[in-house]
């Protein structure tokens, strides 16, 4: 009988980065002949996948798919009590731990705080895995600072594969278009992206932001906040609160944005950044968490917290989005790497985002799935 590989993950929601990756590291293995797969979750609102609901620490350890497998990969990014098992699984299979990173305290609702120090408790149990995926060389540094072995952690990226690949200089927007993509929650900044904005005003750029987000992971007094303040600056006709877009909308905004904004103030890795170069969009926004990572220098950080910093940062990348738009081959992008042309930026960011596509993260999983079950078989 083939060795089966189990993933687990807290749920499996359409529209949640780390559902997204569970399903990926699914499609990824599900292909290869070697091994059946099987995927577990708390709870399934994609529909169409063949995922096995199971509740609780009790309902996971009696679950066949589990007690089963030869190989459990976790996914893990917030508290479930799922992830108290990875200390012991099945008493037979080896582990993986796809780390997702935990948002820090300071940046979430009080109410929310609890559980984010449950999932930092959590964090100790991955020292019983025999594999860690980190996300990012951030997540990486995150296990190593709370005392992980080193020598268990291997850095590979998410796959990101739309939207369609775009060259930014076939952009010829009349009005410059921002757009943000996240939860409207704190941490992601979106009331500073919204203040930022009163540089562009004063300075009589003509602009729209469009902000995209999942309505089911938002935070619904931070997004009463942000509609009042785009009120209070009478911004009602330049912000649009799209709230949950489908595939081929998401598609649509990053072709039509020039800016793509982030001013977060955690990211475990940042998906839209890569979607935003795809689509090449400039990022624009804080240096904070993976960011300094993600956005590879093809944009611009600033501080933190420097709203008045950002809308800055946004202006200059415009003046020199107007410039590149006259001349592709003439350097006057002012990015984090130093100043390019839009030739030199529709080239550069092509060859990066080819580092998360399928063929390159898919293998990378196969690879080490094939290593661990080296002997495993004839269950």
């Amino acid at each position: 009988m083939k060795p089966l590989v189990t993933i687990v993950a807290s749920i499996a929601e359409r529209y949640d980065a780390i559902s997204t990756a569970a399903w990926n590291t699914y499609k990824a293995l599900a292909d290869q002949d070697a091994w059946d797969v099987a995927i577990i979750a708390g709870s399934n609102t994609f529909c169409d996948l063949p995922v096995r609901i199971v509740r609780g620490a009790g309902g996971l350890l009696i679950e066949p798919a589990f007690r089963d497998a030869d190989l459990l990969i976790y996914h893990f990014g917030t508290y479930h009590p799922f992830f108290d098992t990875i200390s012991t699984g099945n008493g037979k299979a080896k582990k993986i731990v796809r780390f997702h990173n935990i948002t820090p305290s300071e940046f979430v609702p009080p109410q929310s705080r609890p559980l984010i120090h449950k999932a930092f408790r959590q964090v100790h149990n991955l020292q019983h895995a025999d594999h860690i995926w980190a996300d990012s060389q951030l997540n990486a540094n995150v296990l190593m600072e709370r005392g992980i072995n080193p020598g268990l952690i291997e850095v590979l990226p998410l796959t990101v594969e739309t939207p369609a690949l775009l060259q930014m200089r076939d952009k010829h927007n009349k009005e410059l278009e921002l757009l943000f993509v996240g939860r409207v929650v704190e941490s992601k900044g979106v009331l500073d992206c919204i203040e930022a904005l009163s540089a562009l005003r004063n300075s009589g750029v003509a602009f729209n932001l469009s902000i995209a987000g999942s309505l089911t992971f938002a935070d619904p007094q931070y997004i009463a906040r942000c509609k009042a303040r785009v009120a209070e600056l009478s911004l009602e006709d330049s912000v649009q609160f799209l709230g949950t877009l489908d595939d081929d909308a998401l598609a649509e905004a990053f072709r039509k944005a020039d800016i793509f904004v982030i001013p977060s103030y955690h990211e475990g890795f940042c998906v839209p950044v890569v979607e935003a170069l795809r689509a090449g969009c400039v990022p624009v926004g804080y240096a904070a968490g993976n960011l300094p990572y993600i956005t590879h220098g093809f944009g611009r950080l600033v501080t933190p917290g420097d709203s008045a910093g950002l809308g800055a940062a946004i202006l200059d990348v415009q003046e020199g989005l107007k410039a590149a738009h006259q001349d592709h081959s003439q350097p006057s992008l002012k990015l984090d790497r130093g100043t390019m042309s839009a030739s030199e930026f529709d080239r550069a960011t092509k060859d990066y985002v080819t580092a998360f596509t399928k063929s390159r993260v898919y293998a990378a999983h196969v690879d080490k799935v094939r290593e661990l079950l080296v002997g495993t078989g004839n269950r």
